[in-house]
C-alpha cells in the first residue's frame, strides 16, 4: 500500500512539473518582446529617413503592428508618405501612399515607369529601397550595338587598384553608354517596391519563392533600351552612391 502511495505521489509531482513547464513556455512566448523600429522624433510627410530620425522600442510579440521592421538598413533613405510622431512604429505601410497604388502622379513630362522583377536569391534583394538610384548593366554583349559602337572613344577603365584596361565607350544618351557592346543604364530612381510570393516556384527549404517588383522611373526615350537589356534577365542591378 505504501509503495502504491509513493508511486502516485511521484506521478503527481511529475505531472505538476510538466504542467508548470508547459505553462512557463506558453507565458514566455506570450510575453516575449521584439525590438522594432519607431520614430525617434516628429517626422513630417516626405521625410527622407536618416539614422537620427529613428530609434527602437520593444513590443510584446502578440501585439506587433502589421508590417513592423526590425532592421535599420530597411528604412534608412526611404521617404515617408505619412507623418510619424515620436515612438510611432515605422512600418512598411508608412512608405506606401494610403488609399492609392497610383504612382504615375510623380512623373514629369516624357517620363515613364517600368517594372523589373528580382528573385529573392539575388544578393542585392534586401538592399533596394524606395528612393534609391540604380544602374542596370547588361551581362552580355549586344551584337547589334557591338559593331555600331566599335568606333567609340577609347578610354582606360580601372579594373583593380593601379590596373587599367582599354575599352571602347560610346554614349548613346544622357544616361546610357555602351562599353564594348555591353549597355550600362545609369541614374534610374526606384519609385516603388512590391514584394510577392510565387507559390508555384520553390525557394529555400521548399518554401514559396519570394520576388520583388522594382518600379523605376526613366525618360521615355530610354525605356526601349531598358526593355531590351532586361527582357531575358541577362543583366545586373548596381546600387549607385547616394
Amino acid at each position: 500500500m505504501k509503495v502504491s502511495a509513493n508511486k502516485y505521489f511521484i506521478l503527481a509531482v511529475a505531472g505538476a512539473i510538466i504542467i508548470a513547464a508547459g505553462l512557463y513556455l506558453m507565458l514566455d512566448n506570450y510575453f516575449e518582446k521584439v525590438e522594432i523600429i519607431v520614430a525617434g522624433r516628429a517626422l513630417p510627410e516626405n521625410t527622407v529617413i536618416e539614422l537620427q530620425d529613428i530609434s527602437k522600442m520593444q513590443y510584446f510579440k502578440n501585439s506587433l503592428p502589421d508590417g513592423y521592421i526590425t532592421d535599420e538598413d530597411m528604412v534608412i533613405g526611404r521617404v515617408l508618405t505619412v507623418p510619424r510622431q515620436p515612438k510611432d512604429p515605422v512600418t512598411e505601410a508608412v512608405f506606401t501612399a494610403a488609399g492609392s497604388e497610383d504612382i504615375s502622379g510623380i512623373l514629369k513630362e516624357n517620363e515613364v515607369i517600368l517594372a523589373l522583377n528580382i528573385d529573392a536569391s539575388e544578393p542585392i534583394f534586401k538592399k533596394l529601397l524606395q528612393g534609391s538610384r540604380i544602374s542596370i548593366v547588361s551581362s552580355q554583349k549586344d551584337r547589334d550595338l557591338e559593331s555600331f559602337t566599335s568606333n567609340g572613344k577609347a578610354v582606360l577603365i580601372e579594373i583593380a587598384e593601379g590596373s587599367y584596361v582599354e575599352r571602347s565607350v560610346f554614349k548613346l544618351s544622357k544616361n546610357i553608354i555602351a562599353i564594348d557592346g555591353q549597355i550600362v543604364i545609369k541614374n534610374l530612381e526606384i519609385v516603388n517596391l512590391e514584394k510577392s510570393i510565387n507559390s508555384a516556384a520553390k525557394g529555400f527549404a521548399g518554401s514559396a519563392a519570394e520576388s520583388l517588383s522594382v518600379f523605376i522611373k526613366c525618360d521615355i526615350k530610354e525605356a526601349p533600351f531598358i526593355a531590351r537589356v532586361t527582357k531575358d534577365n541577362n543583366y545586373k542591378i548596381v546600387l549607385e552612391r547616394s
